[in-house]
């Protein structure tokens, strides 16, 4: 005897289909590198943790907190510019706020970074902080006198360069600044690595790790206020520009020295190489780049 339960078609067609979950309007943009490739300054546990779990714990919430809201068909500029400084939108402001931080924060390291920055950055830092290593110090008086958590930034306020600091989820755009690079100096972006040691952690970051290259991109951008977050034609050229340092003999080098390759690396170095020198010689192969950007659906402004 058949002991399964028989199932008639008209009993499947009358079967509830279950709900669609409601397409997320914002996206956990993936590392512009590996998770190993910061280190030994920063660990790939510390990475992992910091980016799957802290930054995708913001993005996730930021998408529950704007479905059936108006919100939801803003870009993440927009949103933290209208929503700071509001108490009613609080939460709103704070996940958005580190989503949009976070986002940058991953660009405004590299491996093998540090040393000098490019000539038309340099020539802006020598006229507002008077050298390098005034501005590098600057940076690191601003991120050990942070009281608790935030973030130190380079900024554009103007046409001059400044350094800022912000408490938590805050950030310079509600202030109308741009953005040029940052610090993650929130205790879960060292302290795996550093325990209590913030200072130590900052030094290494300024020396070994910090992306000029990314600054000076940000820099040369649409001084409308696009920064390589919410100017997709930014963060084109600022991948195409990593495209380009993989192919040089320096890119390599920076790279190796940052953290070893390790061996199924190479084959995504050689890849990069060779797409790098084809664009170079004004081909369009297809590539598959890692905007620093969240990314909205349909949108071309976050």
């Amino acid at each position: 005897m058949n002991t399964q339960p028989s199932t008639t078609s008209a009993a499947v067609a009358a079967a509830p289909h279950p709900p669609q979950a409601p397409a997320a309007a914002f996206t956990l943009p993936p590392l512009p590198y590996a998770d190993y490739a910061l280190e030994p300054v920063i660990s790939a546990d510390t990475v992992r943790l910091h980016h799957t779990k802290h930054q995708k714990g913001y993005v996730d919430t930021l998408n529950r907190l704007v479905v059936d809201t108006p919100f939801a068909d803003l870009s993440l500029e927009q949103i933290i510019q209208s929503t700071a400084g509001k108490p009613e939108h609080l939460e709103l402001f704070e996940n958005a706020a580190q989503a949009w931080n976070h986002a940058l924060y991953w660009n405004s390291l590299t491996p093998g970074g540090g040393g000098v920055p490019p000539r038309a950055l340099r020539v802006r830092i020598d006229s507002a902080f008077g050298g390098v290593e005034a501005l590098k110090e600057e940076l690191r008086t601003a991120a050990t006198k942070q009281f608790g958590s935030g973030w130190v930034w380079l900024v554009l306020e103007g046409t001059r360069l400044r350094v800022v600091k912000t408490a938590n989820a805050e950030n310079p755009l509600s202030a109308q600044m741009k953005p040029l690079l940052t610090i993650d100096v929130w205790e879960h972006a060292y302290y795996l690595d550093f325990q209590n040691r913030r200072a130590d952690h900052v030094n290494a970051v300024i020396d070994k790790l910090i992306n000029w290259e990314f600054a000076a991109e940000n820099l040369a951008s649409d001084p409308g206020g696009n920064h390589g977050e919410g100017d997709p034609g930014a963060a084109q050229r600022f991948n195409d520009g990593q495209i380009r340092f993989v192919a040089s003999a320096r890119g390599a080098k920076k790279i190796r020295d940052g953290a070893a390759v390790r061996p199924e690396e190479e084959a995504a170095l050689e890849k990069a190489a060779r797409l790098g020198k084809a664009r170079a010689k004004g081909q369009d192969p297809a590539i598959s780049s890692a905007a620093p950007a969240i990314n909205s659906k349909d949108k071309n402004t976050t």
